[in-house]
């Protein structure tokens, strides 16, 4: 089976990976790019991405107090979550993402 650190090959669906701090939820940016895979998984349009967010509770200025959790809570998109203090639990849960995003084309 592939994985996503496997070198791509042309038979091999490309996926997009966005990562971010928990600070980062509250900008533009962020935004745009989840409404808009929102609305892709809404109309059954190939998007694969995975957001891959670290919540940790603390933005430059202020606390996030969970915001994170809100995102995704009866959502369009899949939420996987995982120990961000093990690299093993972080490799293996990024990896199932990603696997269900490129064989499904989902974000």
């Amino acid at each position: 089976a592939t994985s996503f650190v496997d070198k791509p090959t042309p038979d091999v669906r490309s996926v997009s990976f966005v990562t971010l701090g928990d600070g980062s939820l509250y900008h533009g940016h962020f935004w745009s790019a989840f409404h808009l895979a929102r609305n892709a998984r809404y109309r059954n349009i190939k998007c694969p991405v995975v957001f891959g967010i670290s919540d940790n509770g603390l933005s430059i200025s202020y606390k996030t107090n969970g915001y994170c959790d809100t995102l995704f809570k009866d959502d369009l998109i899949q939420l996987y979550q995982c120990d961000g203090n093990s690299v093993e639990d972080v490799f293996l849960t990024t990896d199932k993402a990603v696997r269900v995003a490129r064989q499904c084309s989902v974000p």
